[in-house]
C-alpha cells in the first residue's frame, strides 16, 4: 500500500480539481480506498473457512470423527447382535470420547477468551466483536416506544425517534445573554498576544497521525484510522495540501462536519429514547487537523495561563486525581483552622450539548482568537449535521443547533474556554472544577459565612441563566464537615431554619453524609469506608 501511494502525483490532482476542497477531498478517499482494496487480503469463501477451523481444531475433529464411526458400530450390532459384549466396550469408549470432546472445547473457548480479554487494552473492537459474537440479543435496541406509547420495532422509526430525542437537548440561541456574558471578571480584557494564525509542518501531522487510535471506529466512506497511521509517511503531502487551503480560507467541507452517532444504553426503561446515550463518530481526516490546531492553541492559552487554575479537565498534568487532591487538602486546610466547611455540589444538565456557538465565539475573541483560526473555528462550530444510526439504517440528517461537536479533538479545549470564567464570579468560596463537575467550598465560622456561600451558589446559577446553561437543582447536594470534637451548626437549636442553601427557584439542597465526587465516594465524617469491601479497597467508578 505504501508503495502504490507514493507514486500517487498528489501535486498534479490537486491541481486537476483547481484548488476545489470537496472534489479534492472525494479524489483523495477514492485512491486511498482503492489501494486498500486492492491490496486487502480476500475474505475466505465458506468451504476455506470450514477448512481452516477443522486445522485450529483437529484433535476435536478427529475426536468427533471417531465417535461418529463408534456410534455408527453400535447401531448394526444393536440391530445384528443385542446380546453382544462388545457393545459395552463401545460405549464406554463413547462416554470417554464425548467426555474429551467436552474438555477440548472447553479449553478452546477459554483460551478465545482469555485471549479477547487480553485484548481489550490494545484492541477493544476485538474484544467487543467477541463478546457480541456470544450474546442471544442481536440488537442493542430491541423496541422503542413512541410519544404516543406505541412500541415500534422498525430501526429506521427507532432512529428517528432518537433523532427527535437528541435534537430536544439544544439550548434555544434566542436565550444566550451575550452581553452579560462578556462582563464576567473572568474573562481578560486587552490581551496584548493573539491567536490568529497558524504555521503547521510535516512533523506536526505525522505526530497528528501518530496520535490517531488504529482500532478507532469511522464513519462509512470515511479513510479508516489504520490505514492512516500505517501510510503516514505517503498520506502526509494530500493532508497538508487539504488542510492549508482550508485553513487559509476558513472553509471546510460539510461531509468532514457531519456526525454519525450510536445510541448506547445507560439505565432504567429500555424502551425510553431518553435512556440512550449518543455515542458520536467523526471523520478521521478532520481530527487529523484538529490535534495539529488543538496543539498550538493550548499552548497559546496555557502559557499565557488564560485557563483557571482550578479547571483540571482536559488539560496536561491536570486530572481527576489532582482535582479530588486538590479538594481534600482544601478542606482539611480549613479543618485545621477550627472552621467547619460546607461543599456545594453542582450538577449541569447536558453541559457539552447546551453551549451557546454565539457565546462561544464572542468568549473565543475575548480570549484573543481572532483572524483565521477565528473564522475556521466558527466554520468547525456551525453548520454541522448528525444522524443517529440504528441498526445499520440511518435517520434523517437535522443540523446541530448548539453544544460542542461530540466524537471532536477540539470540542474538549472549546467547552473549556466556555466555562472558564465560572469560577471567577465566586467571591467568599472556593472552587473546583473537572470540566462541568463543579463544587464550591465554604470555611463556615458562622451564619455570616453561609449567607456568603449562598451567595456564591446564587452567582454561579446567574452565570448558567446568562450562558444559556441549565442547572439540575433538584440534583444539587451539600456535604458538612466538622472537627468530631466540635459542635456542628445543624446541631444547634436553631436549624433548618437559618443554616440551609436553597437555589432561586426554592428548591432545598438537602444535606448528604456521602457524595459520589468524580467516581470516588467521600463522606462527611471524613471516613473511606465506603470505598471498602471487609479489608479490600475498591473505586467506585
Amino acid at each position: 500500500m505504501n508503495q502504490s501511494l507514493s507514486g500517487v502525483n498528489w501535486g498534479e490532482l490537486w491541481s486537476l480539481c483547481e484548488e476545489d476542497l470537496d472534489l479534492f477531498l472525494e479524489l483523495m478517499r477514492l485512491t486511498v480506498l482503492q489501494v486498500t482494496f486492492i491490496h486487502s487480503p480476500a475474505k475466505d469463501d465458506k468451504t476455506a473457512f470450514v477448512a481452516r477451523k477443522r486445522r485450529a481444531n483437529r484433535n476435536i475433529y478427529v475426536m468427533k470423527r471417531k465417535r461418529r464411526k463408534l456410534n455408527a458400530r453400535i447401531r448394526a450390532l444393536e440391530r445384528d447382535n443385542p446380546g453382544s459384549e462388545r457393545l459395552e466396550v463401545l460405549r464406554t469408549e463413547v462416554s470417554l470420547l464425548c467426555y474429551s470432546i467436552q474438555e477440548g472445547t472447553l479449553h478452546r473457548l477459554n483460551k478465545r477468551e482469555q485471549q479477547a480479554v487480553e485484548a481489550i487494552k490494545k484492541n477493544p473492537k476485538y474484544f467487543f466483536s467477541y463478546a457480541k459474537r456470544l450474546q442471544k440479543t442481536k440488537s442493542t435496541i430491541p423496541v422503542l416506544r413512541d410519544e404516543s406509547g406505541v412500541l415500534v420495532e422498525s430501526p429506521n422509526v427507532k432512529a428517528e425517534l432518537l433523532q427527535k430525542q437528541y435534537q430536544k437537548v439544544f439550548s434555544n440561541p434566542e436565550n444566550a445573554r451575550i452581553e452579560q456574558c462578556l462582563g464576567s471578571p473572568g474573562l481578560p480584557q486587552g490581551l496584548s498576544s493573539s491567536f490568529s494564525d497558524l504555521s503547521f509542518s510535516r512533523e506536526d501531522f505525522l505526530e497528528a497521525l501518530g496520535d490517531l487510535d488504529p482500532y478507532s471506529a469511522a464513519p462509512d466512506g470515511d479513510i479508516p484510522a489504520k490505514v492512516l497511521t500505517a501510510c503516514k509517511e505517503q498520506l502526509v503531502e494530500p493532508l497538508m495540501l487539504f488542510w492549508y487551503e482550508s485553513f487559509s480560507s476558513g472553509v471546510i467541507p460539510n461531509d468532514l462536519k457531519s456526525q454519525f452517532i450510536t445510541p448506547i444504553y445507560k439505565k432504567g426503561d429500555r424502551t425510553d429514547p431518553a435512556n440512550y446515550r449518543p455515542v458520536s463518530l467523526t471523520s478521521h481526516v478532520m481530527k487529523t487537523f484538529e490535534r495539529v490546531v488543538r496543539k498550538h492553541l493550548v499552548a497559546y492559552l496555557e502559557d499565557g495561563g488564560l485557563i483557571n487554575k482550578n479547571q483540571h479537565g482536559f488539560r496536561k498534568k491536570r486530572s481527576c486525581m489532582t482535582q479530588l487532591l486538590s479538594h481534600i487538602e482544601q478542606i482539611y486546610k480549613s479543618l485545621n483552622n477550627d472552621d467547619e466547611v460546607d461543599v456545594i455540589y453542582l450538577d449541569f444538565a447536558k453541559a457539552f450539548d447546551k453551549v451557546d456557538h454565539l457565546v462561544l465565539l464572542a468568549k473565543l475573541e475575548r480570549y484573543g482568537i481572532k483572524g483565521k483560526a477565528f473564522q475556521w473555528i466558527k466554520e468547525f462550530l456551525c453548520n454541522r449535521k448528525q444522524t443517529v444510526v440504528v441498526e445499520g439504517q440511518k435517520s434523517s440528517f437535522q443540523t446541530v443547533l448548539s453544544g460542542v461537536p461530540q466524537g471532536t479533538v477540539l470540542g474538549p479545549i472549546l467547552f473549556v474556554l466556555y466555562i472558564n470564567d465560572l469560577l471567577s464570579t465566586i467571591n467568599f468560596s472556593d472552587g473546583f472544577s473537572f470540566a462541568d463537575d463543579t463544587k464550591l467550598i465554604g470555611a463556615i465560622k458562622g451564619l455570616p459565612c453561609v449567607e456568603l456561600l449562598q451567595e456564591d451558589l446564587n452567582s454561579v446559577i446567574e452565570w448558567s441563566r446568562n450562558n444559556n446553561m441549565e442547572l439540575h437543582e433538584q440534583k444539587f447536594e451539600v456535604v458538612s464537615y466538622a472537627l468530631n470534637t466540635s459542635k456542628t451548626l445543624r446541631e444547634l437549636p436553631f436549624y433548618p431554619a437559618n443554616v440551609e442553601y436553597r437555589t432561586p427557584k426554592g428548591h432545598k439542597i438537602a444535606p448528604q453524609d456521602t457524595v459520589r465526587d468524580l467516581g470516588v465516594h467521600v463522606s462527611g465524617h471524613r471516613q473511606w469506608g465506603p470505598h471498602h469491601s471487609g479489608n479490600k479497597p475498591y473505586w467506585r467508578y
